[in-house]
């Protein structure tokens, strides 16, 4: 009898040392799952907090991509159209200088002639970039666009040079103009 009460002696302290260790590991376990969600908590929290410089320069981003894609829109349109509304709309892209005035002209100019001369127009276009200077208040647009000119496709690329005037990006030069393969 005395080994059966020593069996069962042992069987009780086994199984409240079971348990003791059972409570340990869920204990420790609860602790890692709160740790987690700490922590998943403040990594959330840390990604709410927004640069203002992020901000601005997103921002100023959207600002150009939008200044170029309305230029694009309206230089496409003087092709379709070419209204002297066209011209005058087209020049609001330009500085309000002579300079700006002059350039806006000449260009708005050369589309009308190439229109009507060549029938050409424009099939397709992307700005395929934007960069910007340190201080976000002149930026680059390179510019992709697939022409058709007297029946057949012509492709080029450029860029055009942006500066911020009174709020607004004005486009002050065209530059690097190639004509590439199309593909």
């Amino acid at each position: 009898m005395r080994a059966f009460a020593g069996t069962i002696l042992f069987v009780v302290v086994a199984l409240l040392g079971c348990q003791q260790e059972k409570s340990k590991a869920e204990k420790h376990a609860e602790q890692l799952a709160a740790e987690k969600a700490s922590a998943s908590a403040a990594a959330q929290a840390s990604a709410a907090v927004v640069d203002p410089k992020e901000e601005q320069y997103k921002a100023k981003r959207k600002a150009l991509k939008d200044r170029a894609t309305a230029h694009m829109a309206a230089l496409e349109k003087l092709y379709v159209t070419g209204s002297e509304a066209d011209r005058t709309a087209f020049r609001e892209f330009f500085p309000p200088t002579k300079e700006g005035e002059k350039e806006a002209d000449d260009t708005s100019k050369e589309a009308l002639v190439a229109a009507k001369n060549t029938k050409m127009s424009i099939k397709k276009w992307e700005i395929q970039d934007l960069n910007f200077d340190a201080a976000q208040t002149t930026g680059t647009t390179d510019i992709s666009v697939e022409e058709q000119q007297a029946g057949a496709n012509r492709c080029v690329v450029y860029k055009l040079d942006w500066k911020e005037l009174s709020g607004s990006f004005r486009r002050v030069a065209r530059r690097d103009f190639r004509i590439v393969p199309c593909g």
